[in-house]
């Protein structure tokens, strides 16, 4: 099934994002407070999968910086709608928009133990650059990811 990514309206799509954000990320790792603010940074875009309801079934959040690249804060997928290519559809389109924005590299953060993302990512041509241990919280390392655009 093909998904159309949009980008993030305030007033549509705010609170189903908070409650992907709640669910599915622990509250030391939650931006369900903070996301609304990020992704109106003149640097940062949200984009997002709208259910039939226009409902948001998943988000990614990326920052563009000239001199450092690019960087994925956020990729979530609603539970109920993983496994049907949304968030392969988000990370195709925010690549998309940064090869056009000239970006030379895309890098992002992953806990170690989220194999599906890693998978995903590495699918994607992402390489692990490096371990950082204790990341998230003490025995919670995170995998440092990088693309090459």
């Amino acid at each position: 099934m093909a998904h159309a990514v949009v980008r993030y309206d305030r007033k549509v799509h705010l609170s189903s994002i908070q409650s992907i954000e709640r669910k599915t990320f622990p509250k030391s790792e939650s931006m369900w407070e903070s996301i609304d603010s990020e992704a109106r940074k003149p640097h940062c875009t949200l984009l997002v999968v709208e259910g039939e309801d226009r409902a948001v079934i998943g988000y990614i959040l990326f920052a563009t910086q000239r001199q450092e690249g690019a960087k994925i804060l956020k990729l979530a997928v609603r539970a109920d709608r993983r496994h049907q290519g949304v968030a392969t559809a988000l990370l195709e389109s925010a690549i998309c928009l940064l090869r056009v924005a000239k970006m030379s590299v895309v890098s992002l953060h992953v806990d170690v133990q989220r194999d599906h993302a890693v998978a995903l990512y590495t699918k994607f041509g992402f390489l692990i650059d490096r371990q950082i241990p204790a990341y998230y919280g003490p025995d919670r390392d995170a995998h440092f990811m990088c693309l090459s655009l």
